[in-house]
C-alpha cells in the first residue's frame, strides 16, 4: 500500500476521518498502474460513485454488523485498488471499479427507465445481496444496450417489479436476478485461504521465492502455527539451495516452493469443500421461478458469489460435464414452470493472467461459454434452455454473455477514451497478478 493510502486509512481507523471512495479507490500518488488519462478518469470515478450511491452508503457497507464482526457488505475490498493482495493485482481491481462505473454512466446518459429506482432501492438496502443484485442488473442492462437491445430495469409485472427487460426486434427477454453467496462453511474456507495465500506472498518478498500448487484451509491452532512454520523452513531451505522444496498439506494435496519470481501461470489451489449446494441453489431457484409467473416468459440469472466456485467438486469439471449437471439440476424446475424460457448460470470469480481462449460447448440441453474479462478476471457461464428453444430471445442472451469482453471498450469510446481499457493503464512490463 502506497504511503499517501496508508495515511488516509490511519486517519479512519484513528476516528479522524470517514471512509468515502476516495479512499476505497485509493489515493492518486499511489496509482502509477494508470496512465495520465486513466488519473484523470480515476477522479471522476470517485466523484460519480459519491453521487450515485450517495455520502452514507460505502460507511454503512463497511459498517460491522451489531451480530457478527463482518461488515454489513462482506468483501467490497476485493474491488479496491488499494488491498490488492500483491501490487500486480492493482490494476484487475481498478478495471472492476470501472466496469462498475462505466456500468451506471452508460444507463444514466441513456436515460434507461428504472435506474432510479435502482439507486433508491441500492440505496435503501446496504447488504451484500442487494449490492451483488445491483451489480447484475446494472451489468445486464449495458450488456442488453451492446446488443442493440431496448432495455427497462425494474419492469412491471402482474406480482411486482422484476429485474431486466430486454427488447430488440420480436425478441423480449424478461430476466429475474438470483444471487448466491457463500455459506458459513464456504465463508471460513475462504477467509483461511486468502491468509494463508497473504503468509505465502509475505515470504516471497522475504525470501525471492514463489510458491504452487495446494494450500489448506481452516485449520487448528497447532496446525495453522505448524503450517506457518514448515512453509518459513522450506522458503529458506529453497532459497538455500536453489532448488524446489515439496510437502504434503494438510488435508490432502502438495505445495511446492520454487527460486525467483513466479513465472506466468503459475497457479495456487485452495481446498475443496464438499456440501449440497445444488439444493440450497434450488430453493432460490423455486422461489424466483414462482414469483415470476406474472412476466409471460422469463429467464432466471443466477450468479454464483461463492456457491459453487471456489470449493466444489463441480468448479473443477470440463465446462460440458458443468453443463450437463446444471442441466439434469433444473430440469424438473423447467418441466414444473412452463413460462421460464431459460436459466442462465454464472461465476467470474477466478482470476488470471494471461485471459483463456474462448470456450464454447453446445449441447442438446444448454451451452456453456467461458470467456476472459480483461484485465484478469474469468466468466464461466451455462445457459440452460427448455426442449423447446426461442430462436430470437435465446440468440440475444446468448451474444450478451459472448460479447461480456468488450462492452467496455464499446463504452469507453462512448466517453471519449477511443483506446479503450489499455489507454487508461500505464505501460508498465508485468504489471498483472501471479493467479490463484
Amino acid at each position: 500500500m502506497h504511503e499517501s493510502d496508508m495515511e488516509i486509512w490511519r486517519e479512519i481507523d484513528n476516528g479522524i476521518r470517514q471512509i468515502d471512495w476516495a479512499a476505497w479507490l485509493g489515493h492518486s500518488d499511489g496509482a502509477d498502474y494508470l496512465s495520465p488519462a486513466g488519473l484523470a478518469l480515476h477522479a471522476t470515478m470517485i466523484e460519480f460513485f459519491e453521487d450515485f450511491f450517495g455520502p452514507k452508503w460505502l460507511p454503512a457497507a463497511v459498517q460491522a454488523r451489531k451480530d457478527a464482526d463482518r461488515a454489513h457488505v462482506v468483501g467490497l475490498g476485493r474491488f479496491s485498488p488499494v488491498f490488492a493482495l500483491v501490487e500486480g493485482g492493482r490494476p484487475g481491481q481498478w478495471a472492476e471499479a470501472l466496469r462498475w462505473w462505466a456500468a451506471l454512466k452508460v444507463l444514466q446518459d441513456a436515460a434507461v427507465p428504472g435506474l432510479g429506482a435502482v439507486r433508491r432501492n441500492t440505496r435503501k438496502d446496504v447488504t451484500l445481496s442487494k449490492t451483488l443484485h445491483t451489480l447484475a442488473q446494472t451489468r445486464l442492462a449495458v450488456l442488453g444496450l451492446h446488443c442493440g437491445a431496448t432495455v427497462t430495469l425494474e419492469p412491471d409485472k402482474a406480482t411486482g417489479p422484476g429485474d431486466v427487460l430486454l427488447e430488440a426486434g420480436e425478441s423480449r427477454v424478461f430476466i429475474e436476478v438470483v444471487t448466491v453467496a457463500e455459506d458459513q462453511i464456504f465463508t471460513g474456507q475462504d477467509e483461511a485461504y486468502e491468509n494463508h495465500r497473504r503468509h505465502l506472498f509475505a515470504l516471497e518478498f522475504r525470501f525471492d521465492v514463489h510458491w504452487l500448487g495446494d494450500i489448506p484451509g481452516q485449520l487448528s491452532r497447532n496446525d495453522e502455527e505448524k503450517w506457518k512454520r514448515e512453509t518459513e523452513e522450506a522458503a529458506a531451505r529453497c532459497i538455500e539451495s536453489l532448488c524446489e522444496v515439496a510437502f504434503d498439506q494438510p488435508g490432502g494435496g502438495v505445495l511446492r516452493v520454487r527460486p525467483g519470481k513466479a513465472p506466468m501461470g503459475t497457479t495456487l489451489t485452495g481446498p475443496m469443500v464438499e456440501r449440497d449446494q445444488g439444493e440450497r441453489l434450488m430453493g432460490k431457484l423455486e422461489k424466483k421461478a414462482a414469483q415470476s409467473q406474472g412476466a409471460g416468459k422469463a429467464w432466471i440469472w443466477v450468479e454464483d458469489h461463492g456457491a459453487f466456485f471456489p470449493h466444489t467438486g463441480f468448479s473443477r469439471l470440463p465446462l460440458g460435464e458443468k453443463v450437463a449437471e446444471l442441466a439434469a439440476l433444473v430440469a424438473p424446475l423447467l418441466d414444473a414452470y412452463a413460462h421460464l424460457a431459460g436459466i442462465v448460470y454464472t461465476n467470474a470469480s477466478r482470476r488470471t493472467v494471461p485471459l483463456p481462449t474462448p470456450q464454447t460447448e453446445r449441447q442438446r440441453d444448454g451451452l456453456g461459454l467461458v470467456r476472459g474479462i480483461p484485465l484478469d478476471r474469468v466468466r464461466q457461464t451455462v445457459i440452460l434452455n427448455p426442449r423447446i428453444v426461442q430462436p430470437g430471445p435465446t440468440g440475444l442472451v446468448e451474444r450478451m454473455v459472448d460479447n461480456e469482453p468488450a462492452w467496455l471498450d464499446w463504452a469507453l469510446g462512448r466517453f471519449g477514451y477511443p483506446g479503450g481499457l489499455s489507454s487508461l493503464l500505464a505501460p508498465v512490463p508485468a504489471r498483472l497478478w501471479t493467479p490463484s
